[in-house]
């Protein structure tokens, strides 16, 4: 659907009423919760979309996004590079 829209002219940076891009919605983040106190009656954060993010990132010329690893608690087994370096 986003390459459809894409090739159909769609503007792939706009941005929606609380302020998040597609590109946003796709990694998943929230609307905001309001500042004034007011009930939130926002709908639960969007499920992230890997494959829609490397395809707007592709489609808006940015690089790559790194892969994200989960850090390790210490003395799980293969130390990571940045332990190794200490």
């Amino acid at each position: 659907m986003v390459q459809f829209l894409a090739d159909h002219g769609a503007t792939l940076d706009v941005k929606d009423s609380n302020n998040r891009t597609p590109l946003d919605v796709a990694n998943g983040v929230p609307v905001p919760k309001k500042a004034d106190g007011e009930m939130d009656m926002a709908p639960p954060p969007p499920k992230p979309r890997p494959a829609t993010v490397a395809l707007l990132r592709k489609l808006m010329g940015l690089p790559e996004e790194p892969e994200k690893t989960e850090p390790r608690p210490p003395g799980s087994g293969q130390a990571s590079a940045e332990e190794k370096d200490r």
